[in-house]
């Protein structure tokens, strides 16, 4: 009994051919998605399976047409992502997609989600112009340089390329290197042309300041049609005619002449003049050239490149002369050199630095303000220390107290910085605050007890050399406390500061004059660490120079005072101010 069941519901089970027929034309009689669903469900693997499936396809396909929503062509694409209709179906999604993108995000996401469509590409084509659309929008410069960094080729390159220039150009700063490269960047672009324009006239300032030649060729390569090379050349044929005529200097005062372009008043014309008058009276000549070589300035012998090299000798004697002779010097190379000294962490540089700088901005005269409005518009790092203390010392030294004082009071809290920073700003201050002239002791009193300890306990052959550095350092931060004194520390709110540098002054030139005491025991020949003076040359010069000067006024004749005029650029001797020379419409 119970097999005669078993076998019945067996036969039930097993559906014959003619049922799965009847089921499929059944089927194809309603023609629907269901029927063909149903017809599967029983007979997934029959005969007609397959084409139950392409008419299941097909059908999905019309209806997800008909509705004409994405969902259904989403739908179509989940149960049939291979199927009949699955390329119309994506291409009709990425139609759609399209037709709704209105911001690069929507192409993006066509280009994202629908790779290898025609609508794709359209939507690639599409997408630069609406993010240069946005970048010209925005004041954002970060988006218009990934727009450039994306597209450097593309149509609407070179309008935001301009976009991006207009919004950089306010922040540029003014100096050459930044100027260069910026016009570079975005050359064709009106903020090129603007920049273009500032370096020319930088460069220009740059080279009537200095009259050198070197800068002059360098501006001329740059700007050969500009229309100040005239005006500049004339500045630097007055520096040559300057020097040629200091010792009227034949040689230099017939190649000025050789020019046949100059005005009758023009350098070159000055020293045809100065020629023909010489070789009609050579003796006479040769008297006003000695004279006019007395009664110049005092000048080093050594050029600014000889003493660069000297200025970081480990020996301070060397090093201090070498600053010294810089101050002495009439090229602004000589200027910028000192302002970079003054970058330095080590007192004993910064002090004499310092020193010299002061004298050779006094000796610039009305050329002062030329060389440091040129220093003061050059780009500088404020995360630098070495730049951000010159330009403060440089600020200092001009009268821009509060803008030195933004810069360089940030210094104060490097342990390494704080010595120098105190000191600079303490210089330029006649009655400074306690907190600073308390920070200035404590550092001062810290670097003494440093070379305390570095000071050898027994000077012999081996620690002299030691010793010897350690005294010159001591004798400029000695000398850098009595220059804060002598500046007016005294005024200073509150006593415990003053009393302070005061004893601090004590106690320095106390332990100065016994190291003294022990080297000039220990090392035959000693010379204590000393500011550089003038030499026996110098002095003998200067003692000659009034007079010389003298001698030249009184000879009355147009090249005397040529020579006069120029050796008195920027002095203020009483023959010098007596005269109006006739030099001076050349001065640099």
């Amino acid at each position: 009994m119970q097999r005669a069941l078993l076998l019945s519901l067996v036969v039930l089970a097993v559906p014959p051919a003619g049922c799965e027929a009847s089921r499929f034309g059944a089927a194809l009689e309603q023609d629907s998605a269901s029927s063909y669903r149903r017809f599967l469900a029983l007979h997934r693997e029959g005969d007609r399976a397959e084409e139950a499936r392409r008419r299941l396809d097909r059908k999905i396909y019309e209806e997800a047409v008909r509705a004409g929503r994405p969902l259904g062509c989403h739908l179509y694409l989940r149960e049939f992502p291979r199927g009949q209709g699955a390329a119309a179906c994506r291409a009709r999604l990425a139609g759609q997609a399209l037709a709704r993108a209105r911001t690069p995000a929507d192409l993006m996401l066509v280009i994202e989600q629908h790779p290898g469509t025609e609508e794709a590409g359209r939507a690639a084509e599409r997408l630069p112009g609406l993010l240069a659309r946005e970048a010209l929008a925005s004041t954002s410069a970060h988006r218009a340089q990934q727009f450039l960094d994306r597209y450097p080729e593309a149509d609407e390159a070179t309008r935001v390329r301009a976009h991006l220039a207009a919004l950089r150009y306010p922040a540029l700063a003014d100096e050459p290197h930044a100027l260069e490269g910026f016009a570079t960047a975005f050359a064709g672009t009106p903020p090129a042309s603007q920049a273009l324009q500032r370096l020319e006239r930088l460069l220009a300032e740059e080279v009537s300041v200095s009259g050198a030649a070197d800068l002059f060729d360098q501006f001329r390569a740059r700007f050969p049609d500009s229309s100040r090379l005239k005006e500049l050349r004339r500045a630097v044929d007055a520096r040559r005619l300057r020097r040629a005529l200091t010792s009227l200097d034949l040689a230099a005062l017939e190649r000025l002449a050789s020019g046949d372009d100059e005005p009758d008043d023009g350098p070159g014309a000055v020293a045809r003049q100065v020629v023909g008058w010489c070789r009609s009276r050579a003796r006479r000549c040769q008297s006003l050239a000695a004279l006019g070589r007395r009664a110049a300035s005092w000048q080093p012998g050594l050029t600014v490149e000889a003493l660069r090299a000297k200025v970081y000798d480990p020996d301070l004697d060397v090093a201090w002369r070498a600053i010294a002779s810089l101050g002495r010097l009439d090229e602004s190379e000589a200027g910028a050199l000192l302002l970079d000294l003054i970058g330095a962490e080590r007192l004993s540089t910064v002090w004499m630095a310092e020193r010299a700088l002061r004298q050779w901005l006094e000796r610039r005269g009305a050329e002062r303000n030329a060389f440091t409005s040129v220093e003061l518009r050059r780009a500088f790092r404020e995360v630098n220390d070495d730049e951000r203390q010159r330009r403060g010392a440089l600020l200092l030294l001009v009268g821009q107290t509060a803008a030195a004082e933004r810069l360089v009071a940030p210094l104060l809290s490097r342990p390494t910085r704080l010595l120098a920073a105190s000191y600079l700003l303490l210089r330029s201050r006649r009655s400074p605050q306690a907190t600073l002239l308390g920070q200035f002791v404590t550092a001062s009193r810290g670097r003494l007890d440093w070379l305390k300890q570095a000071f050898p306990a027994e000077i012999h052959a081996d620690s002299a050399v030691a010793a010897q550095l350690c005294e010159g350092e001591l004798f400029s931060l000695e000398r850098a406390v009595r220059a804060v004194v002598e500046r007016g520390a005294d005024g200073a709110t509150g006593g415990a500061g003053s009393s302070g540098l005061f004893e601090l002054q004590r106690l320095a030139g106390q332990l100065l004059a016994r190291w003294r005491l022990q080297l000039e025991k220990a090392r035959p020949g000693y010379r204590p660490a000393e500011e550089p003076g003038p030499d026996a040359a110098e002095l003998l010069h200067q003692r000659g120079q009034e007079t010389a000067r003298r001698r030249l006024e009184a000879d009355g004749s147009p090249v005397a005072r040529l020579v006069l005029g120029a050796v008195c650029q920027g002095q203020s001797s009483p023959a010098c101010r007596a005269i109006e020379p006739a030099y001076n419409g050349h001065r640099r």
